[in-house]
């Protein structure tokens, strides 16, 4: 903690409630300013969602001012940089309004009860200046309680160490915040819950100390002193979660399903996914970004370690912490094996392509069967590289990989490239050439065959069983329930109904079996249309999977299956 008078003054962000309670007001003041112009940016997307979201086009009635008031001329040189003229002012107030209006994880949300900002979205940098200290300075009622990992001055003022630190640090402030804490490992761990007043505070607590203390206990020691959980809980459904340094914003509902095994499991899984953020993207990072650029897109491949290794631990460590029976746990494997076997964009793009193709369309359904996810194939890379390594030496696991990548290069502070992590994987690995890493970073097809195989060894196998709905299982297409009419969402390549003029987007009016075919009257452009699809005697479409273990394990089989599970090497 560090007192008011120990702070540096050459950069204040003062926020506060703009125009109609739905825009921050946000002021900049940059003193002792010695060059004759100022070159000033808002980022053009967030680290942790890697698109571009382009936030200067949420921003209006931009204005430069003297400390007099005297305004100052300035241009806009691209969509999200301004050049401005000091004219011999030592001090530049920098003034303008960002509209605030989503309440996810990752955005702004003002309203009369709550003020939440990501400082990325709204708070401009200033190039040469981006490593100096800045007080962030909250203007907003003395009820309000604030959370954030920014460090406290007193009341509604805080300050970061740079500009890094400063749009890292999402805010939440309320009348209405219910906070708890928790310690683990001599650590302090902070819950801000907004939208609930009462939560099961012994079983949450208890939840998210056992998760913490699997994955603190994994990695060896935390790259912070101090945690933040700041909860949004929302009144419909909803669910997204965004990882910080020191922080996440978890942001799901709907609230009267909170403590409910409909929801609870969510907010668990979510928090104990981007916890593990904090070591994997946070702290060890693609050599890509390091540092980040704010300005374009930051390319990677490697979204298959950041997004696919820590959604494959998220549901690990809850394994091990004894959030998840054994049943549990593979359904979870199940629920993501289950999305890469419907999706036939497996045959057409690897992990590595989709991962470099988040920045295109990385976040919506894109064109069907293009691509693979970063998240789910990414996490059946993880569980698949996991299982190869446990095969080939008993002794070692993903677990040594991650902590080694956390050794030497997350506390190394020096990013990663490609090849340095399938030497990595290698050395884990031991004695052996183990082209199997590149092979299947690269793989274009199911991974179905060679999961049944790295299973055997823990005594695991997958049944496919045959879909019971008979557009799916002999016709190959699926609806969205969602509209008025069920829309067509996805056609399987080469099943009856892609041959039959189906279109993805078809509203289905109605449908009946004749013999072997399906009659369906659709709409199309709101006109009326009639398909005929010839049923498949032969083939199956969408079979539904399942993970399940064998009977009668060997010893060798269980004692891998135990230490996979646990985490302890017996």
């Amino acid at each position: 903690m560090k007192n008011s008078s120990s702070v540096s003054e050459k950069l204040v962000y003062r926020l506060s409630y703009g125009s109609f309670g739905q825009f921050v007001k946000v002021s900049v003041t940059v003193s002792e300013v010695k060059a004759a112009e100022l070159d000033i940016f808002l980022s053009s997307w967030r680290p942790g969602r890697y698109e571009l979201g382009n936030f200067s086009k949420n921003v209006r009635h931009f204005k430069v001012t003297s400390s007099s008031g005297m305004e100052l001329s300035f241009n806009k040189i691209s969509k999200n940089q301004w050049k401005i003229k000091t004219e011999e002012n030592s001090e530049v107030v920098i003034s303008y309004e960002y509209f605030a209006v989503r309440p996810d994880a990752g955005s702004c949300w003002l309203d009369e009860d709550i003020f939440y900002v990501n400082p990325v979205h709204c708070c401009i940098g200033i190039k040469g200046m981006e490593q100096l200290p800045c007080r962030i300075i909250l203007d907003l009622p003395a009820e309000f309680k604030t959370a954030t990992s920014l460090r406290w001055i007193n009341c509604h003022e805080f300050t970061a160490a740079d500009y890094d630190e400063l749009v890292d640090s999402p805010i939440l402030a309320s009348s209405s915040l219910l906070h708890e804490s928790y310690a683990v490992n001599d650590l302090t761990f902070h819950l801000w819950f907004y939208g609930v007043q009462k939560i099961n505070r012994k079983k949450v607590i208890s939840d998210f100390s056992a998760f913490t203390r699997v994955q603190l206990n994994t990695m060896g020691d935390f790259p912070v002193s101090e945690y933040h959980f700041l909860i949004l809980v929302l009144p419909f459904r909803f669910y997204h979660g965004v990882e910080h340094l020191k922080s996440t914003v978890l942001a799901l509902g709907p609230a009267d399903e909170l403590m409910t095994e409909n929801l609870y499991p969510e907010l668990i899984g979510v928090a104990s996914h981007e916890l593990f953020h904090v070591w994997n993207v946070k702290t060890i990072r693609p050599a890509e970004m390091m540092p980040y650029n704010y300005h374009h897109e930051n390319y990677s491949t490697s979204g298959w370690v950041y997004e696919g290794i820590t959604t494959y631990y998220g549901d690990l460590f809850l394994a091990r912490s004894g959030f998840f029976s054994v049943d549990e746990y593979l359904a979870e494997i199940t629920a993501r094996l289950q999305k890469h076997l419907d999706n036939p964009g497996k045959d057409n793009y690897s992990v590595l392509e989709s991962s470099f193709d988040t920045w295109l369309d990385g976040y919506e359904p894109g064109v069907p069967g293009r691509k693979t996810s970063i998240y789910d194939e990414g996490s059946l890379i993880a569980l698949m590289f996991d299982l190869y390594i446990r095969k080939n030496n008993p002794h070692k696991s993903l677990d040594d990989f991650v902590r080694l990548l956390y050794v030497r290069f997350g506390k190394a502070k020096v990013g990663y490239r490609q090849e340095q992590l399938i030497d990595l994987l290698k050395e884990v690995t031991g004695d052996g050439e183990h082209a199997f890493f590149e092979q299947m970073l690269t793989f274009r097809s199911s991974y179905l065959a060679v999961l049944k195989e790295l299973f055997e060894n823990l005594a695991l196998d997958v049944k496919l069983e045959a879909n019971s709905l008979v557009h799916e299982r002999r016709a190959g297409f699926r609806t969205d329930q969602s509209a008025p009419y069920p829309r067509i969402s996805s056609i399987y390549p080469g099943a009856p109904a892609d041959h039959s003029g189906l279109m993805h987007g078809d509203e289905v009016v109605e449908i009946r079996e004749e013999q072997d075919k399906l009659i369906l009257s659709v709409l199309r452009f709101k006109r009326k249309k009639e398909v005929q699809i010839a049923l498949s005697s032969s083939n199956r479409y969408f079979d539904k999977a399942m993970i399940i273990r064998k009977p009668e394990p060997s010893p060798d089989q269980e004692t891998a299956f135990q230490h996979w599970f646990t985490g302890v090497m017996h």
